[in-house]
């Protein structure tokens, strides 16, 4: 009876004695010359083994080659053996199964996307993939995941989905293959067609092999991310089937149960995937997707548990918890059929609020802030926590703090409104010196802004907080808070004497800053005269109450106290008529010529001699037009609000007005500003306030409406931006319009030469097929295209013909990425000469941004959510433009340009008025694989050709390129006002 043989395991034991060695240097250059001489060794040993004769054995290949990739990781440069690649490609070749897993290891460690031995490794790759060895299959998989060229993916990808979709495959290849499928479409999408194989990928979701539908949900997910979500819906029953075959059915083996939690990151992936869609339509489904969501809701416990175990139970809930709120917001689930899943929900959540984990405390307040959001009928659920948010809010920890504070303004409500806001005011009082956290504080006072306005009930107590809001704020504030002030006392007869009382007591803060006195400065210009008979508040007193901060504020506050005081000398003329003449003398020679202009101009009013004529000229404003409220009346939840709950006014929540002023504009030139105190402009523009002329009859300055700003609703105010750049050259400006929005056509043409173009793009990828066509009868010699690049555009360029023949053509390919936003278009240079004259030629290709843009068919309450949320200056755009001559209003023709020239999609609904259009598209990047949004509002006059555009974008360049091409199509870019 022979005895059986047992191999001993190898083990490099040099590469065990060098590791050791490497970890007892005492400093970095006893390691640099510990490695230095072990590369040495290296380098010697191949050198001397590199005849036929004396080949080095593959153990001592291995080792060496596993030593090299230790220092390489190390962070050690290899080049010194860069004969380390040819030596692993041969491993590859090897028979031996652990010489190919030693090689395959090197070159995905080792090699980079653009090595010259690529083409030599796909060649091998190939044939290791098309082997029947299943192990020897998935090394070339894990390398092809780990190297990812460009050459590579475009080579081995049909491979790859075969091996995916082969019945017959290992389930470990197939793992591989939809692992490695993944890395490639992440970095080239453009390789991406799915569409072609769908009803083969939902066969897989079928498979019981949980590793396999871990890997093939990651594709999946890449999938309904970047294409288009709803051809992946049928993917939604099968995926309800496999959460109930995990959660109600076991249907798993042991080997998946991770700490008593079956297959945790499969689940969370399904979850994922079924917040893409809406609630099933199959009443099957349908009622097995509830009973999974009632069972992990109310079967999940984690007291007196492991770590391990509640991280388990805690990633796989909150996911769940995730899918309920989306559900929730859903028309057909919230009808009735998932009410008792939403109070599970809240009651769940709510016993976490009090963890002692940091990450479950702000899980939870995530959670419950979706819960809000998604079904508002659960604000009083979540109301009952109200207390405990409240102590979250001064969580030492930032991140906490942001969720709580999002938390507590979307479960505010009427009844609650008060309380909320005092308590921010209280926090706000006690951060107000916590400069690391700038961004939080400023996020912080536009949300106790919004909320003292959604639920004014009370005119005195808004007032007051607000106040109380500027003085804590201070300087940093945005102007369109205190306009607001402005307009809400204006409006208010019972509210005038408390305004003007309220802010003369700010005014005596020592804590004050500009915009109290900007305030202060308005309504006692206005109101004063209504506590002017208290001695307190007497008329020297609210002077001398402003003018003593005079010297310490900026020209635009100083012109409107300017304004303040000439209603002062025409109300108290006793008291303060004197005193205010020498201040317009003194600042008669002002350097600031607004103020300098307001003096003189304000003196030679005080002298006029017709008091019933300046009476008239300094009479008080009017009331500002009423304005949709923002509180609701009768739940108290706002209806100018979005599905997040946050704040929207003006640009779209007052369609009338805002038309009506635009109207307006365009019918007569603005008026001048009014020789009353007005709200200054937005401190971003730092221009003075305009100061109201001189009518030629009578010399006098007329009273106007005070200028409010176009978009009061506490965002940052608009940046005036540079005239639009990208149709600039009138020399190919009709052939970059035409071309910015049709996918071929003419590029350029003379009477020597006529260029062509048909493109095509993807996502962040497109390329370009260029036709270059000899018109000239000619021979065109020394042919030859240059290609200026633009920054965060890569691009690939293809050769042409060195001479072309009379009727010859020839064709050069560009392939392009887009790698982030750009402003620019790339610039081809045509050289070449003919009958010994060289000519030389220039014009742009069109690859303007919204070639990389995508429809996005988002509804109303979306696009309000996603509008609010762009706020920094230079990504808002907003201007008028007459519209050219030669093309009247067309609504239809708009929209064409719009929808298939910009590949945006229009969004019904969000304007009231039908003779404006709003639309929206997302631009694709490759820079982790980042979606911008695109927003957009047309507003049009047909009578008389006018347009009003209001654009926000994730990027400015984005913006201010989006802003150029649609003017460029509609208008005249002489005629563009920027607001």
């Amino acid at each position: 009876m022979s005895k059986r043989v047992v191999r001993k395991k190898q083990s490099f034991k040099g590469l065990t004695n060098f590791i050791k060695e490497l970890r007892a240097c005492e400093s970095k250059e006893d390691e640099q010359e510990a490695v230095n001489k072990e590369m040495a060794n290296i380098r010697k040993k191949f050198t001397k083994h590199s005849n036929k004769k004396h080949t080095l054995p593959s153990y001592q290949k291995r080792k060496y080659i596993c030593k090299i990739m230790y220092m390489f990781m190390l962070g050690y440069d290899v080049e010194a053996v860069n004969f380390v690649y040819m030596e692993a490609v041969k491993l590859c070749a090897s028979d031996s199964f652990v010489d190919k897993q030693v090689g395959y290891i090197a070159l995905g460690v080792l090699l980079t996307d653009s090595h010259s031995l690529i083409p030599l490794v796909i060649q091998r790759m190939q044939t290791d993939l098309n082997s029947r060895n299943s192990f020897v299959q998935g090394l070339p998989l894990t390398a092809i995941a780990n190297i990812g060229s460009r050459e590579m993916a475009e080579t081995l990808t049909p491979i790859i989905v075969k091996m995916l979709l082969a019945p017959d495959s290992a389930s470990i290849i197939r793992k591989k293959s939809a692992l490695s499928l993944l890395q490639l479409y992440r970095k080239f999408p453009y390789l991406s067609t799915p569409d072609q194989w769908l009803t083969k990928l939902e066969l897989l979701l079928k498979e019981h092999d949980v590793g396999l539908l871990c890997s093939v949900l990651s594709l999946i997910l890449f999938f309904t991310q970047s294409d288009d979500r709803d051809a992946y819906a049928i993917f939604v029953d099968p995926i309800i089937q496999i959460l109930k075959r995990i959660v109600l059915e076991k249907g798993y083996s042991r080997d998946y149960l991770y700490f008593k939690v079956p297959c945790p990151w499969l689940q969370v992936k399904l979850y994922r995937f079924l917040r893409s869609y809406p609630m099933p339509t199959s009443p099957a489904s349908r009622e097995a997707l509830i009973q999974v969501l009632k069972h992990v809701i109310t079967h999940t416990n984690t007291r007196g548990q492991s770590v391990n175990q509640r991280n388990a139970k805690n990633c796989v809930l909150f996911e769940a918890l995730s899918l309920v709120c989306h559900l929730e917001s859903d028309e057909v689930h919230s009808r009735g059929e998932g009410a008792a899943i939403m109070k599970q929900a809240a009651h769940v959540l709510g016993k976490f609020m009090s963890s002692k984990e940091a990450n479950v405390r702000y899980l939870t307040l995530e959670g419950m802030y979706n819960l809000v959001t998604s079904a508002p009928n659960s604000v009083p659920l979540v109301a009952r926590h109200l207390d405990t948010v409240i102590m979250a809010i001064r969580d030492p920890d930032i991140s906490i703090r942001r969720r709580a504070l999002d938390l507590l303004f979307g479960m505010c409500d009427l009844e609650n409104s008060k309380r909320v806001v005092a308590e921010l005011m209280g926090f706000l009082q006690e951060s107000a010196y916590d400069v690391e956290n700038n961004s939080f504080h400023d996020e912080l006072v536009i949300k106790i802004a919004i909320l003292a306005e959604r639920y004014i009930s009370d005119g005195a107590w808004y007032i007051e907080s607000i106040l109380r809001l500027i003085t804590l704020a201070g300087d940093t504030i945005s102007d369109a808070l205190w306009h607001r002030v402005v307009r809400v006392v204006t409006n208010n007869e019972d509210q005038q004497a408390h305004g003007a009382r309220v802010s003369f007591r700010a005014l005596q803060h020592p804590n004050w800053n500009e915009v109290t006195v900007k305030i202060g400065g308005y309504l006692l210009g206005e109101f004063g005269h209504l506590i002017a008979d208290d001695v307190a508040t007497g008329p020297e007193q609210q002077f001398y109450a402003l003018h003593s901060k005079f010297p310490f504020c900026s020209a635009p506050t100083q012109a409107l106290l300017l304004s303040t005081y000439i209603k002062f000398s025409n109300l108290y003329p006793e008291e303060l008529a004197d005193v205010v003449g020498e201040v317009f003398l003194q600042y008669q020679n002002s350097h600031d010529t607004e103020i300098q202009q307001r003096a003189s101009e304000y003196w030679n009013l005080s002298e006029y001699e017709d008091a019933e004529l300046i009476s008239k000229v300094l009479y008080q404003m009017p009331k500002f037009p009423e304005r949709k409220r923002l509180d609701a009346q009768s739940t108290g939840r706002s209806e100018d609000t979005t599905e997040g709950g946050d704040y929207y006014e003006d640009d779209d929540d007052d369609d009338e007005e805002e038309s009506s002023e635009f109207s307006e504009r365009y019918r007569s030139p603005a008026p001048a500003a009014a020789a009353s105190p007005s709200p200054a402009p937005s401190p971003a523009a730092q221009a003075p306030a305009p100061v109201a002329m001189a009518t030629p009859v009578t010399g006098m300055m007329m009273p106007t409406q005070p200028m409010m700003p176009m978009q009061p609703d506490l965002t940052p105010a608009l940046q005036p931006m540079d005239t639009p750049s990208l149709v600039r050259d009138p020399a190919d400006s009709q052939y970059f319009r035409d071309l910015s929005l049709a996918s071929e056509g003419v590029l350029y043409e003379d009477r020597y030469l006529q260029v062509g173009v048909k493109s095509q793009f993807q996502k962040a990828a497109g390329r370009y097929m260029l036709y270059y066509g000899n018109v000239s009868g000619q021979t065109l010699s020394g042919f030859s295209v240059s290609f200026s690049p633009v920054p965060y555009l890569a691009a690939q360029v293809g050769q042409v013909k060195p001479a072309l023949q009379p009727d010859e053509q020839t064709q050069q390919l560009i392939n392009l990425l887009c790698e982030t936003a750009y402003n620019d278009t790339p610039t081809l240079k045509v050289s070449f000469t003919l009958n010994g004259t060289p000519v030389q030629l220039s014009f742009r290709l069109p690859v303007v941004p919204t070639k990389f843009c995508q429809p996005d068919p988002i509804t109303p309450a979306l696009f309000f959510h996603k509008w609010k949320q762009i706020v920094a200056p230079r990504q808002v755009y907003v201007a008028m433009f007459q519209g050219l001559a030669s093309k009247p209003v067309d609504l239809a023709h708009i929209t064409n340009v719009l929808t298939n020239g910009y590949n945006l999609s229009m969004v019904p609904g969000v304007d009231a008025n039908p003779n404006n259009l709003v639309a929206a598209g997302l631009f694709h990047t490759e820079r982790n694989q980042a979606q911008l949004t695109c927003l957009v509002r047309l507003e049009t006059h047909s009578a008389a050709n006018f347009y009003r555009i209001s654009l926000r974008t994730d990027h400015y360049h984005l913006t201010a390129a989006l802003a150029s091409l649609i003017i460029s199509q509609l208008g005249q870019i002489s005629t563009i006002q920027v607001a």
